[in-house]
């Protein structure tokens, strides 16, 4: 490796960090508004996810990768709680 790719790997390092905490949080945040709000439950389980598979190669890995598991269990229960709440409204009256 060159000298200049070295360092620019190394700069790209604090940007990567943020990126897995981010992502974390987005992961958090979207598993607890799938359960009241199904759209923001997706839209910050899919940002989280994209954030952490950016932030896997980071000094964070490990806050990426639990930030992309919150964020697909995110993904998914606001799925489930979208299609609960369709049938509900169309099986009542």
């Amino acid at each position: 490796m060159e000298p200049t790719q070295i360092q620019t790997n190394l700069e790209r390092m604090p940007q990567r960090n943020k990126e897995a905490q981010i992502a974390l949080v987005l992961g958090i945040v979207g598993f607890f508004s799938a359960f009241v709000f199904a759209l923001a439950g997706i839209v910050c389980g899919v940002v989280g996810l994209v954030l952490g598979l950016r932030g896997r190669r980071s000094e964070k890995g490990n806050l990426a990768s639990v930030g992309m598991m919150l964020s697909g269990l995110a993904i998914g229960f606001s799925f489930i709680h979208a299609l609960l709440k369709a049938v509900l409204m169309t099986a009542l009256p």
